[in-house]
């Protein structure tokens, strides 16, 4: 979806090639306090065998939102299950389980950042 302050809310379908089983991109760009300024919102949604991945970033460029892209692409092609026990911190970092399709902290994907916190989303088995 594309969405701007001065028009009406366009919808467009953005398969992603090459990314999963199955693979879809959104995008809602919005206008805020000045025509100059936009914020972009991109979701990337990939089912990879058993698992649905959500991927999304808020950014000040279009440019800055393919993080999502090249994150999602790195957990399809290098992230995967890391043994049955999680450890969960909620300050963010957790490993295992589930935990280990994410980049380690410091990867350079993800350009500098660090995890302020990680959410369980889901019933422990």
């Amino acid at each position: 979806m594309i969405w701007s302050n001065s028009g009406t809310p366009t919808v467009a379908d953005e398969p992603v090639s090459d990314l999963g089983d199955v693979a879809s991109a959104a995008t809602l760009i919005t206008t805020t306090t000045t025509p100059d300024e936009e914020t972009w919102l991109r979701f990337i949604l990939v089912q990879e065998g058993r698992y649905l991945f959500v991927v999304y970033t808020l950014a000040d460029t279009s440019e800055g939102a393919t993080i999502a892209d090249d994150l999602a692409q790195y957990l399809v092609d290098e992230g995967e299950e890391q043994g049955d026990e999680a450890i969960h911190v909620a300050e963010g970092g957790s490993t295992g389980g589930l935990w280990g399709f994410m980049p380690e902290n410091g990867n350079e994907l993800l350009g500098g950042l660090v995890p302020v916190s990680d959410e369980l989303l889901y019933a422990a088995p």
